[in-house]
């Protein structure tokens, strides 16, 4: 009677309930799901993080610096705009106000993607010519370091001023 009584009831038991295969399969699955997390915590801690190469003139003054920079590029970016709101909080006209804004945002934040995508770019060319001077002159090229690599990191710069 004992070969009918399996794990969920009256049953035959399976024979790899009995010899050990089946653990030992559950261990080969759980090591490889160890190794897979631990190549994924190992990209994570390869996958480049954005720079600001500015931060540090952002942080100045308790982060007044930044603002100053930010209100700058917040008119110059659309004066119209800046200009549209102001008589809209002059004349008392919110809907004038709230789409002024809305414009200002939208123009600020193209003007500050724009900048941010040529510093990505020229670190990319400046990462094609140094790979190419250094394979010129024979040397070594880090797989991380070369734009024609598969695993090449890219810059990613963020200035923070959204």
């Amino acid at each position: 009677m004992a070969d009918l009584t399996g794990p969920i009831g009256l049953a035959p038991t399976p024979s790899n309930m009995t010899d050990g295969s089946w653990e030992a399969a559950q261990a080969a699955k759980q090591k490889e799901e160890e190794e897979q997390l631990r190549k994924t915590e190992a990209a994570k801690l390869n996958t480049p993080k954005s720079v600001n190469p500015i931060q540090g003139l952002l942080d100045a003054g308790d982060g007044a610096v930044g603002r100053k920079i930010k209100s700058v590029l917040d008119v110059a970016a659309n004066p119209v705009a800046a200009a549209t709101q102001k008589i809209g909080e002059l004349t008392g006209n919110q809907a004038m106000v709230e789409t002024s804004k809305e414009v200002r945002r939208v123009s600020q934040k193209a003007i500050i993607g724009g900048i941010e995508q040529i510093a990505n770019t020229g670190d990319l060319i400046g990462d094609i010519a140094k790979a190419g001077v250094q394979k010129v002159f024979g040397q070594d090229v880090k797989e991380t370091e070369n734009p024609f690599s598969d695993r090449y990191t890219a810059a990613n710069y963020s200035l923070n001023l959204e």
